[in-house]
């Protein structure tokens, strides 16, 4: 009899195992945000996300810092060339942006040429901490953009490796990390934190 409960309880955990666990589903749920080209606005579904914070590049690099590459404002954005590796952007110190007002970054891009290897990782600072492996969201999507083709990549700042640390802090300023070699290029359209 205890050889049969033990059994029962075996395959009841093991069948336990086959179903999803809807709470982790819904908490990595990619953010369906758009760019609409005709109202020149980001959009959720059909309703217009607010952007705490932007940087649309059209002439001026607004103060960002290139890292291992040159930046050059033209009048279609930010064209950045890849000098070294590990190229990215630095925004400057002081955004003083609470991360409980904000949970996207989105960055429209055209790549231009690609390096070996695409990164695309989005860094932040706090009042508090520098950046650091801990402060880092992976783009949505993931892959590397293609070549030529207007990209909007979507970091959602509530996914769970980064989520706590950004809500609960004061962000004072972002890093966004490009190709991994030199040899890349990118035409950066604008840099914009969204509330949902």
């Amino acid at each position: 009899m205890k050889l049969l409960l033990a059994a029962a309880l075996v395959l009841a955990l093991v069948a336990g195992c086959d179903k999803p666990n809807v709470e982790r589903v819904a908490e990595i749920e990619r953010p369906q945000v758009r760019w609409d080209a005709q109202t020149q606005r980001y959009l959720s579904g059909d309703h217009p996300l607010e952007l705490v914070a932007q940087w649309t590049f059209a002439g001026a690099s607004h103060g960002l810092q290139a890292i291992n590459a040159d930046a050059t404002p033209t009048p279609e954005g930010l064209r950045v060339v890849a000098t070294g590796d590990d190229p990215g952007l630095r925004t400057a110190a002081g955004l003083n942006l609470r991360g409980e007002d904000a949970d996207l970054v989105l960055v429209r891009l055209t790549r231009l040429a690609g390096a070996a290897s695409w990164d695309g990782s989005l860094y932040y600072a706090t009042d508090r901490q520098g950046e650091s492996a801990d402060r880092r969201a992976a783009p949505q999507p993931p892959s590397s953009p293609p070549i030529g083709v207007q990209t909007l990549l979507i970091y959602d700042m509530r996914q769970p490796s980064v989520g706590r640390p950004w809500r609960r802090s004061a962000i004072d300023q972002i890093r966004l990390d490009l190709d991994n070699e030199a040899g890349g290029a990118v035409l950066i359209h604008e840099i914009a934190i969204a509330r949902r």
